[in-house]
C-alpha cells in the first residue's frame, strides 16, 4: 500500500516538474521560431 503511494507521488512530481520544463523551454524558444518563421516568410 504504502510503496504504491509513494510511486504516485513520485509520477506526480515527475510528470508536473516536466510540465514546468515544457513550459520554461516554449518560453525561450518561442522567439526564436517567430525569427526563423518570419526569416523563411522574407526568403
Amino acid at each position: 500500500m504504502f510503496q504504491e503511494t509513494d510511486r504516485g507521488r513520485d509520477t506526480v512530481r515527475s510528470v508536473s516538474f516536466f510540465r514546468v520544463i515544457l513550459l520554461d523551454l516554449r518560453k525561450e524558444v518561442a522567439p526564436w521560431m517567430v525569427f526563423y518563421r518570419s526569416g523563411n516568410r522574407r526568403g
